[in-house]
């Protein structure tokens, strides 16, 4: 075959070369002997005389027949063939394969495979290492693929087993075994065939297996059956299921060629017929039964093309498939299968040279030789010469003949059998055609004789002949499958990036050179363009740089260079150069070189990057490839084919006369601007790890990368996606370093060093293409330009005879050169010379290397050399060697102390055996010490084999050393037993697995392991050679190591080399006197110091031992440390003890140690004699620095205080442990100080809330400050304002503000229970954070306000604490005490200056209208009635306007004494707040100390020092204004009180905190403020925990409510409202206090804690339900649903149990409390805004009243006395004549903005009332419903009577009453004045009421005014009809609408009226009288 063709060859060139003799003159014992003289050599040489000329004959012959092949990679090749297949017919399949030797237990490979959509298979042939396997649908058989067992007939016998699948073994049918036959090729080339039969009318199918033409197997199956569509034939590969689908697998590793497909049975004659035959089947002969029944051929010589070509004509053409780029696809390379003839010759030849001529002697690669083919017997016929059928048709590609330039033309004879093939450049494939002209030597070759003979095709493949390259310069090739290189850095600003590359085709996209973007997250990037690429697209090249105009988005600015779309080499650059900033983008000018030479320049305006400093968002630069967008992100693709060398990346831009100045230069990679260079230098091929070293940054190599998605990542080992290779490129390669020494390297100057050899390297570019390692190669040769200076030493040839000259050629053969340093006048102490030796390779055809290669030779000086060796016994003397002993060597000079003595020498005479040694040198480096430090004697494992010897082992002869060996070896028996016989192993051995013996039988000696006695091995056991070390003799040979060398310290020497003298001293004997060791840093003997003490060895002075000293030098014991002290092991010093470290104890005399503190314990103060407990609420086992239980570690939730002591804190939450980093307590982000409870500047909390986390201050300041101050004012005001009105008008809007603030009061001290305590109370659980959440969400929410000054709105511990908490809460004492009185007057003043502004503008008015001014005085203002007081007009609701006309002192005097009201108010107001701010600086706390601690700033002691002043000064404000103030108040009010109820003018001053209250109690709001006062020194008791104060508040709680029940201290207006609105918050502010109390003092731990508290509730609402008698009374459906509630809840709760149940309980509990309150206040707010809704109402009335006041002429006429009177006019008959005078009609209702405002007001007021009036048509009275103070102050009825009419109401207030009076009043009026009524008829009020009721109706019934008095003839009679009907009085209406009603009579005519009078009389009398 060809491979064996090129083992000859090479073979040849071994011994017909020098390099032979080389070998032939090293094995002879004569340096000076020719080669050919060599007595060794003469049988080698007969040897090749005799194998030449067959060897040569070999060589000529033609090229082989059998064309090109496939070659599958075994990994992911595969090919699809056979388009028209069918699996239920009669077919053959057949192919020629080379498997690659297998391995037994190797994985099948699969050849051929035929299966469906879902991977079922059909048909399938396989194989393993011994195995063919065919599988057809379920089932298989097996045959050998070698030949089996000979039978007698010499055939080979091969069984045929049917092996079934399990499932269906029935439908197997098994196959007897036959002989055949055996056609077994040479190697490993097979013939495979299978033939597929389906007898006539059967199921089943007939699969032969043929094998190299002969029968290997036959099996019949049922024909497999398919339910869905079959996949394509595949050869190489099978398919199989895998996670996305259907995949490849099994992947044939080896060559296919000559694959067919019949559609027919073919027999075993035909295959055989047909085997050795290849191309048209016309060419057959007939017995191979060639036709139509070839359904396909792949002869796979038509080599360039991906699609595979079928040559039967039925164009069923084929595809190769795998890594999907043709350098992973299936190759084509010469087919190795030479027995197939009639296919073409296929040859790889070299490209020849422009000019080039081919030598007439055909030696030249391009040459075919083709006289194999003339003169010779072919086919029974000779042949003379060849006609020209066909040329090749590729380009600038002729035929010529040897030593002719004259190409053949077609027709052309030609006679001479040698045909060059001239190429100018590379070629994938092209072929030419030779017909053979019979003829022999003597006759004339004519055309005619050419006719009808065979035509050969040759056809070849020609590869670049390139220049050679000397040196190792390397290369990289990327095969562009999913595999790229990545640069480590990144571009500058300004660069350029150069490279050499050289592509292997231009089809598809490649990229060469890409930036791309990283960062995903930017969506104006668009992720497709590339920053920078330089790619080609199906051979146009182009460069794109990223744009982004500013008109839209991204786009790729791209600029074809058609230069650069070329396939030889180029060197090519890209130079970008930052321009300027154009719009806020780069400006970047590019320039591109090829070869030295600019080929493209563009400016890029808008560049979407600024390179530099925008690295972060993009990819390194990448060769090979260019990212995209992909599905999941960035993939790479575009990968390139190509290969790359010598990258350069550069931080400015080179001009092109430093480009080509560099190119092909070695850089040093310190050139200025050289940012970082990748030469692929030899090194990289050598450690081939997929990185390329970076010359200029060592630490940031380039990395070879694979996309994600790929499978074929590179993988160096298979050398799958790329290849480090010798280089494709004409670069240099790196200089070669080699060293050796001049002068004598041995101590006794006998041994120089041998030549050095000095390796050449070169190689030829055009020899190294993938699948062409048999072409013929370009023989390279070297010629040298320099030489080494002749002072430094002499070249020469391998033979080390013959010196090298100047341009000498010298042959491969003659290499490597040898260097013989020149060793006269070099001196001792320096380098002797460097010199170096430079040349070129120079190929065949005398090209030479462009570059010089440069081998640098080094010629050091000898290096260290052996003065001693000696045997040292450090200890006391003994029997042998032993451990501890010292084998020194010493140099004469000092050494670079190599710590790895191995390799550095070999014994001589002598040996180490196994021993331990450990390496050490003295302090300056002159002696080496070997110390023993194993045992001397080890032993191995049984030796399986042989005898001890044989492994440099001795035998045991000793029982004991047997059974030792035994026992350390783990055999089963350790109990050596005697044996003597002589054909057993000798000394100790192991048999069958499990005795042991020891054979002392003097006739065993020698003998080994015997295994002939079956199940009875006899395995000996030996031992490795004892240390064997001889005094006088054994010497060391050191070995001139120059990967570690041991060189003179500071000289760059040669390595050791010498030999030393031989060994003194002894082992055995004691090397140092009594009394001194030896000391391996000095290599001398040394006394021991103080704190030593001289071994009992003798071998050290060792420190003494823990818990001794020694004082004095050369003591022989040591002092024991005292009680408390100890010496540790490790300890320098031992003339003193240690005393116990913290966290250690010592508790006896001369310790040798200290005791760790056990668990639990700790001990942190040095010398501890014990340890004391773990502190609760620390760990003392997390800090283990110095050591463990030195240190008590604050957890979570404690804190460590100065004096070390462990502290629970306060605030749980604020306490995070302990900092490691800074050793201090860790706090919660914004609290510090002690125990973590203070706020750190920036931060703050409501000094009021000690137990809160303090939080980030925002805004504060003044700003802030005033803002609060200045709403909270206004709302005073609005609150004066209301209770003036409240105390002139009656209204009860104040009074339930009062209440609302006093609950606020109350229950906002419950927002101090804090997050945290709610978490802690609720214990672990899966929603404890979510329920924490919305607990403290609605305390915060609900509770928060306290009543009062929003204290917590004005940002004063921010605005205050800006120089530390303390300053802010001093300042806070100053603030809060002064603001009782300071913010008062600021009203006043406030109310003065405004009531100034007013005055003076209402007297600019008067003046301007020319009004009279009339001055009043104070004492005329103030002399009033309290009727006229009621009605003056007020500024904003508070100041009587009337103070303008008074002067300023009277005027001062009555605006401060109306401003009274806002005194009151803020008072209220203020104190709460006050007293709650003032009681903060005396809550002290213990907080885990001995000493008091302000809780709200415990760094600060209370009672002492600045705190006591402080302190008192808050304790004497407390008093002022929480006890002197309430109790001066109190004490006035109630001597006063009679002026409460009967001085508006008293009450309308201090009725805010007296309205609603009798006369008795008018100062009950003192007692209030008493509870407010009790409340807030409850919290700020000192140590008073949670739920105490909870408990207090309790108690606080039902005391008030007794007080309450017991008092009853409101008065009874509305039925005793204002008691039960009082009762109603009592009662909710203590459930409230009980439900929070009940889940802090419930078990976190328990599932069921709050069940009897659920019981409890539901018991208690079931109780009050079956005490409730009547069942239509609101409060008993309201105890209903309560009790309903909690029973409910607690059967969910004791249903479901678990901890998180538990928590949403105490969610619901918490929430039913703070919903009730919260529904409480809203009721309030509720009634607060009806009261001041009727109070606008009202006084928009009375101001409607005042001015319909001044039309009326009666001045006498009084519309307030008028309505009272109209009450009684339901009982009585207007008396004639006493109605009033007739009063002006009133104007129109005017249309403005400000009286529709009014009118809606009222409207809204009236429509909301919610009182009914109805008329009795059987009394004819008209019913107003109940007045509260008709029964609610009267004493003779009983409680339970008023709760009756409580119960039947609703009410008409005073005010509505007075609306029907009015009503009433102006419809009478308008009847008797408008309408000049004179007689007065008295059931003139009855018309009224029953028109009302009628119009009610009508208004119900949605009847229009308009329709209501329409003109119609029956309207009049119709309405008064309605009056006198049943139903019209069925309804009700309001005080409102029967207002209204009335109202219309007003806008009647007077005709109207009469006529309605007239019939309404006529009517009476009918239905009444009658």
């Amino acid at each position: 075959s060809s491979q064996q063709l090129s083992q000859v060859k090479h073979g040849l060139t071994f011994f017909a070369g020098v390099g032979f003799c080389n070998h032939c003159r090293r094995s002879s014992t004569s340096h000076r002997m020719p080669c050919l003289a060599d007595p060794l050599c003469v049988p080698l040489w007969a040897l090749l005389l005799v194998l030449a000329p067959a060897c040569i004959q070999a060589l000529r012959a033609p090229p082989p027949q059998a064309g090109a092949s496939l070659l599958f990679d075994g990994v992911d090749d595969f090919v699809v063939v056979f388009p028209s297949f069918r699996l239920a017919s009669n077919w053959t399949v057949e192919a020629w394969v080379e498997p690659r030797a297998l391995l037994e237990g190797d994985p099948p490979q699969c050849l051929l495979h035929f299966s469906t959509y879902s991977a079922a298979n059909l048909f399938s042939l396989a194989f393993d290492a011994s195995t063919w396997i065919v599988r057809y649908g379920d089932f298989e058989f097996t045959a050998p693929r070698t030949a089996g067992t000979s039978s007698a007939d010499g055939t080979a016998v091969i069984p045929l087993p049917c092996v079934p699948s399990p499932a269906n073994a029935s439908k197997c049918e098994a196959v007897s075994p036959w002989s055949f036959s055996a056609f077994l090729r040479p190697g490993l080339q097979h013939h495979v065939a299978v033939s597929h039969m389906i007898p006539a009318g059967s199921a089943r199918a007939v699969l032969t297996l043929y094998i190299d033409g002969g029968a290997g197997g036959q099996a019949t199956f049922a024909q497999p059956q398919t339910f869905d569509p079959a996949l394509p034939f595949l050869v190489g590969a099978c398919s199989g299921l895998a996670r996305n689908g259907v995949a490849r697998q099994s992947h044939f590793s080896g060559q296919v060629d000559e694959v067919r497909h019949w559609a027919a049975l073919r027999t075993a004659a035909q295959i055989q017929a047909a085997m050795p035959y290849t191309g048209p089947t016309s060419s057959w002969p007939a017995a191979a039964g060639g036709g139509s029944d070839l359904e396909a051929q792949y002869d796979f010589d038509d080599l360039p093309k991906l699609e595979i070509t079928d040559v039967s004509g039925n164009s069923n053409h084929g595809i190769r498939g795998g890594g999907g780029f043709p350098g992973e696809l299936p190759a084509y390379q010469r087919s190795v299968f030479g027995q197939l003839r009639l296919g073409p010759r296929f040859s790889e030849l070299l490209s020849e040279p422009v000019g080039g001529l081919v030598g007439g002697d055909c030696s030249s690669p391009s040459c075919l030789d083709l006289r194999g083919l003339l003169l010779s017997d072919l086919n029974g016929a000779t042949y003379n010469a060849f006609f020209v059928k066909r040329l090749p048709a590729g380009p600038n590609l002729t035929l010529t003949r040897p030593g002719s330039s004259t190409p053949l033309t077609v027709g052309a004879l030609v006679t001479d059998a040698r045909i060059a093939v001239r190429s100018l450049a590379a070629l994938d494939h092209d072929y030419f055609q030779l017909q053979l002209c019979t003829g022999n030597a003597s006759a004339t070759p004519t055309a005619a004789r050419c006719t009808g003979m065979p035509v050969e095709t040759f056809s070849f493949r020609v590869h670049g002949n390139a220049p050679p390259t000397a040196g190792e310069a390397s290369s990289m090739r990327l095969y562009g499958d999913a595999v790229f290189l990545e640069l480590s850095d990144h571009l500058s600003a300004s660069g350029m990036v150069e490279f050499n590359v050289k592509l292997d085709h231009l089809t598809g996209r490649q990229t060469l050179l890409s930036v791309s973007r990283r960062d995903l997250g930017k969506s104006s990037w668009n992720l497709d363009i590339p920053v920078v690429s330089l790619s080609l697209l199906d051979g146009a090249a182009s460069i794109a740089i990223c744009t982004s105009p500013m008109a839209g988005g991204e786009e790729a600015f791209a600029k074809e260079i058609p230069e650069l779309a070329s396939m030889e080499p180029q060197h090519l650059a890209i130079s970008w150069k930052y321009l300027r900033a154009a719009r806020g983008r780069a400006v970047y000018e590019i320039t591109v070189y090829r070869n030295c030479q600019r080929v493209a320049a563009l400016t890029v305006e808008d560049a979407c990057v600024n390179f530099g400093y925008q690295d972060t968002d993009l990819h390194f630069p990448t060769f090979g490839q260019q990212y995209s967008l992909g599905p999941q992100g960035l993939i790479a693709g575009s990968f390139a084919n190509m290969h790359l060398a010598d990258i350069r990346l550069w931080s400015s831009p080179r001009s092109a006369s430093q480009l080509c100045g560099s190119l092909g230069v070695l850089l040093k990679g310190s050139e200025p601007g050289l940012q970082a260079q990748y030469p692929m230098g030899p090194d990289d091929m050598r450690r081939n790890d997929k990185t390329l070293a970076n010359k200029v940054k060592p630490s940031a190599p380039a990395v070879l990368r694979c996309t994600s998605v790929r499978v074929m990542c590179p993988e160096p080992s298979q050398l799958r996606g790329f290849l480090l290779r010798p280089s494709v490129f004409a670069l240099p390669s790196e200089p070669v370093l080699f060293i050796t020494s001049a002068g004598d390297v041995s101590r006794d100057a006998r041994t120089s060093p041998p030549p050095l050899e000095v390796a050449a390297p070169m190689f030829d570019r055009d020899n190294f293409e993938a699948y062409s390692d048999d072409m013929v190669d370009d023989t390279v040769s070297i010629k040298v330009r320099s030489l080494p200076s002749a002072s430094c030493g002499t070249l020469y040839l391998n033979d080390v005879l013959t010196s090298v000259v100047v341009n000498q050629s010298v042959r491969a053969s003659q290499l490597p050169f040898y260097f013989q340093p020149n060793a006269s006048g070099v001196a001792s102490q320096a380098k002797a010379c460097a010199t170096s030796v430079a040349y070129v390779a120079v190929d065949s055809r005398g090209v030479e290397s462009p570059f010089e290669a440069e081998a640098k030779i080094y010629v050091k000086v000898p290096g260290p050399r052996v003065i001693s060796f000696e045997a040292i016994e450090p200890g006391l003397s003994d029997a042998g060697a032993d451990a501890g002993d010292i084998i020194a060597v010493t140099f004469d000079r000092p050494t670079t102390k190599r710590s790895e003595w191995k390799g550095l020498f070999e014994v001589v005479d002598g040996t180490l055996g196994r021993a331990d040694l450990k390496a050490t040198w003295n302090d300056n480096g002159t002696v080496l010490m070997l110390e023993i430090v194993g045992q001397v004697d080890e032993y191995l494992s049984m030796v399986t084999s042989g005898k001890c010897a044989d492994h440099d082992l001795l035998p045991i002869t000793d029982s004991l050393v047997c059974s030792a060996a035994a026992q350390r070896l783990n055999l089963s028996d350790t109990v050596v037993k005697a044996q003597t016989l002589p054909d057993s192993p000798e000394g100790c051995y192991y048999m069958d697995g499990r005795m042991l013996y020891l054979n002392d039988d003097p006739r065993s000696k020698g003998k080994g392991a015997e295994t002939s006695t079956p199940g009875f091995p006899r395995l000996p056991v030996c031992r490795y050679p004892a240390l064997g070390l001889y005094p006088g003799s054994t010497r060391l040979q050191f070995l001139a190591n120059f990967s570690d060398p041991l060189q003179t310290a500071g000289v760059d020497s040669y390595p050791v080399a010498d030999l030393s003298p031989p060994l003194n001293g002894s082992l055995m004997q004691r090397h140092c006197r009594n009394g001194t060791i030896f000391a391996r840093g000095a290599s001398t003997c040394e006394p021991c110091n103080t704190g030593h003490f001289m071994s009992a060895d003798g071998l050290r002075c060792e420190l003494c031992p823990p818990g001794t000293v020694a004082p004095n030098q050369e003591m022989l014991s040591c002092e024991a440390c005292a009680l408390g002290k100890y010496l540790p092991p490790d300890s320098v010093q031992r003339d003193y003890c240690c005393e116990a470290p913290a966290g250690q104890y010592v508790d006896t005399m001369g310790a040798t140690s200290a005791f760790d503190c056990p668990v639990g314990a700790v001990a942190e103060a040095k010398g501890s004699a014990g340890c004391s407990r773990c502190p609760q609420g620390a760990s003392c086992e997390i800090l283990r620095e110095p050591r463990a239980r030195s240190f008590a570690v604050p957890q979570a939730k404690s804190f460590r205080t100065v004096e070390g002591k462990i502290v629970e804190c306060a605030l749980p939450q604020a306490c995070l442990g302990w900092d490691m980093k800074a050793m201090d307590n860790a706090c919660q982000e914004g609290m510090g100080g002690y125990l973590c409870q203070g706020c750190v500047q920036g931060w703050w909390r409501p000094i009021d809330r000690t137990s809160a986390i303090c939080e980030r201050c925002t805004s504060s300041g003044p700003g802030r400050f005033l803002g609060v101050v200045a709403g909270q004012s206004l709302i005073v005001w609005l609150v004066a304002v209301m209770s003036v009105d409240a105390a002139c008008w009656g209204n009860m809007h104040a009074v339930f503000i009062r209440l609302a603030l006093n609950y606020c009061s109350s229950v906002s001290m419950l927002s101090r229970i804090e997050k945290w305590e709610l978490e802690r109370a609720l214990g672990p659980g899966a929603d404890t954070n979510a329920v924490v959440s919305y607990i403290s969400g609605m305390i915060e929410g609900l509770l928060r306000f306290d009543g009062g000054a929003a204290a917590h709105l004005m940002g004063l511990e921010c605005w205050l604490g800006k120089d530390g908490q303390w300053q802010a809460m001093k300042m806070s004492v100053v603030m809060w005490a002064v603001m009782p009185v300071v913010w008062p007057l600021a009203l006043v003043l406030c109310t003065l200056v405004m009531f100034e502004v007013y005055t003076w503008s209402r007297r600019f008015a008067w003046k301007m209208r020319n009004e009279p001014f009339k001055v009043e005085t104070l004492k005329h203002a103030s002399s009033v009635p309290e009727e006229a007081f009621v009605r003056e007009p007020r500024l904003l609701g508070l100041i009587r306007t009337r103070a303008a006309r008074c002067m300023l002192g009277d005027r001062w005097r009555m605006v401060a004494k109306d401003s009274l009201p806002l005194v009151v108010v803020s008072q209220f107001l203020l104190l709460p707040t006050v007293l709650r701010q003032l009681a903060v600086f005396v809550a002290c706390d213990r907080l885990g100390g001995d000493a008091p601690r302000l809780f709200v700033a415990p760094d600060l002691h209370c009672w002492t020092g600045t705190h006591a002043a402080w302190a008192a000064a808050a304790l004497s404000a407390v008093g002022v204004w929480g006890v002197l103030v309430p109790l001066g108040v109190m004490l006035y009010l109630w001597r006063r009180s009679a002026l409460l109820f009967n001085d508006v003018k008293f009450r309308s001053i201090f009725g805010f905190i007296t309205d609603g209250f009798e006369q008795n109690y008018a100062f009950w709001e003192v007692v209030v403020y008493g509870r407010k006062l009790l409340i807030i020194s409850i919290s700020a008791w000192p140590d008073l925990s949670r739920p105490a104060e909870l408990a207090l508040y309790q108690v606080v709680g039902v005391a008030a409510m007794l007080l309450h029940y017991a008092f009853k201290p409101f008065d009874n207006r509305s039925g005793e409202l204002l008691d039960r609105v009082e009762l109603y918050g009592l009662c909710s502010f203590l459930l409230l206090v009980t439900f929070m109390q009940v889940v802090l003092l419930a078990n976190p731990s328990s599932e069921y804690d709050l069940l009897p508290v659920l019981m409890v509730c539901g018991i208690l609402g079931m109780a009050s339900v079956i005490m409730e008698t009547h069942t239509s009374v609101l409060r008993f459906y309201m105890s209903l649903c309560l009790a309903g509630f909690f029973t409910i809840l607690g059967v969910m709760y004791w249903v479901a149990g678990g901890i998180d149940n538990r928590q949403r309980t105490a969610l619901m509990i918490l929430g039913f409390a703070l919903v009730l309150s919260a529904c409480y206040i809203a009721w309030l707010c509720v009634r607060v805004i009806r009261g001041c809704g009727e109070a606008m109402a009202e006084g928009l009335t009375r101001l409607r009243l005042a001015t319909d006041q001044k039309f009326l002429k009666a001045a006498s006429t009084d519309a307030v006395q008028l309505a009272l009177h109209a009450r009684h006019m339901l009982s009585e008959s207007v008396p004639y004549g006493s109605l009033f005078t007739k009063p002006a009609m009133p104007p129109k209702p005017s249309q403005a903005l400000g009286a529709k405002l009014q009118r809606a007001v009222m409207e809204a007021h009236f429509e909301t009332l919610g009182a009914k009036i109805w008329f009795d048509t059987k009394t004819r009275e008209l019913v107003l419903g109940l007045h509260p103070d008709n029964f609610a102050g009267d004493a003779r009825i009983t409680n339970y009577m008023r709760r009756k009419l409580v119960a039947s109401g609703p009410f008409l207030t005073d005010e509505e009453r007075r609306f029907i009076a009015m009503g009433f009043r102006n419809a009478l009026m308008h009847l008797i004045v408008d309408c000049d009524t004179n007689t007065v008829h008295c059931a003139l009020l009855e018309l009224l009421l029953r028109s009302t009721f009628v119009w009610q109706r009508r208004v119900e019934k949605k009847t229009s005014d308009q329709q209501e008095m329409a003109a119609e003839s029956d309207s009049i009679e119709h309405f008064v009809d309605e009056m006198f009907d049943e139903a019209t009085f069925e309804t009700t209406m309001t005080a409102a609408n029967f207002s209204e009603h009335l109202e219309k009579f007003t806008r009647m005519p007077k005709d109207k009226i009469a006529e309605l009078s007239e019939a309404f009389l006529y009517a009476h009398g009918k239905h009444v009288y009658l």
